[in-house]
């Protein structure tokens, strides 16, 4: 026979297996361009949007009040000041938070004003947080507001004693001496 005509060389099993994966491939990737194309060529995700409705919000409030107004006058201090000693206010102070966020509340810096030698250099003034039944002043310590703050919650109110005392070292300059004083208390709202 001559060799054009000669039976065909045997296939080997690898080569067979490896024309059916071919061919089962070339099928596979015929059918899913032939959906594609029905399917219009899109291929988008499912999606939708809902709007959040329109709400309201307020801001919180911080409000201090001394003795039911923004400021109090304490009058004059009661005992007699020579250097080393105090003077206090005669009835405690009621400070009240009437906002309705929590307060922190420590005294600023106090003025001084006087025509006869007394400053901020030889009289300390001091607001003292007292118990919430004292009824005059002084009274026991619970804070003093010159050397740390103290939180008031909100619809609170906590009484305070004012007092001024004249430096040890304070001069014959100041004997008899008259000043009126103010003594600021800042209030900053306490991180919720």
């Amino acid at each position: 026979m001559p060799a054009h005509r000669a039976a065909p060389a045997p296939v080997s099993r690898t080569r067979r297996l490896t024309r059916a994966l071919v061919g089962a491939a070339a099928a596979f990737g015929s059918a899913v361009l032939i959906a594609l194309g029905a399917a219009g060529g899109t291929y988008a995700y499912f999606s939708s949007a809902t709007p959040v409705g329109a709400g309201t919000i307020t801001a919180g409030t911080a409000g201090l009040t001394i003795n039911g107004g923004s400021t109090a006058s304490v009058g004059a201090l009661t005992g007699a000041l020579v250097p080393g000693s105090a003077a206090n206010s005669a009835t405690p102070l009621t400070i009240a938070n009437v906002g309705d966020v929590a307060l922190s509340v420590e005294q600023g810096a106090a003025t001084v004003s006087s025509t006869t030698g007394l400053s901020t250099a030889n009289l300390v003034l001091k607001v003292i947080r007292v118990s919430g039944a004292a009824a005059s002043c002084p009274a026991a310590t619970v804070t003093d507001l010159s050397m740390s703050a103290v939180t008031i919650a909100p619809g609170a109110s906590i009484k305070v004693c004012v007092t001024a005392s004249l430096a040890p070292g304070a001069t014959g300059i100041v004997s008899g001496a008259t000043a009126n004083f103010a003594i600021p208390l800042d209030a900053e709202q306490v991180a919720p």
